[in-house]
């Protein structure tokens, strides 16, 4: 409620959707967040992703797929069309899941990750499609 004056910002360029007319002074469009080149990215868990690692080393970088805090009914179909897509277009995925538990580890192009660093992740992979939330 605006009546709080609880600051909120949105993370997406105030150039593609402005700050609406009708928003309160405490509620900013500021644009994506960037990490600090300075700092070095995160480092994962040689061992706990060992997996993950091989199968990245193993052939072309993957299209990351990230649903994150997302219910999804239908977990069953979705796995589906994501690994029939894989096929279909012979690209390697990764997917991270939350709330909503996906299994695609029965296609060898297709592998599962749970958290993990995304500035580790990401690029690792050639292209990302996330929930955006």
């Amino acid at each position: 409620s605006s009546d709080l004056n609880i600051p909120f910002s949105a993370m997406w360029s105030p150039s593609f959707v402005p700050k609406p007319d009708d928003w309160p002074d405490q509620c900013q469009v500021v644009g994506t967040f960037t990490q600090d080149k300075k700092k070095t990215s995160s480092s994962v868990d040689e061992e706990k992703f060992g997996d993950l690692i091989k199968w990245f080393e193993e052939g072309e970088k993957p299209v990351f797929i990230g649903f994150g805090s997302m219910v999804i009914r239908d977990t069953k179909r979705l796995q589906e069309i994501i690994m029939e897509a894989a096929k279909a277009t012979k690209t390697r995925i990764v997917v991270q899941s939350s709330w909503s538990k996906l299994d695609v580890s029965s296609e060898p192009l297709c592998h599962n990750v749970g958290p993990v660093a995304h500035d580790w992740l990401l690029p690792q992979c050639c292209a990302v499609v996330h929930h955006g939330k």
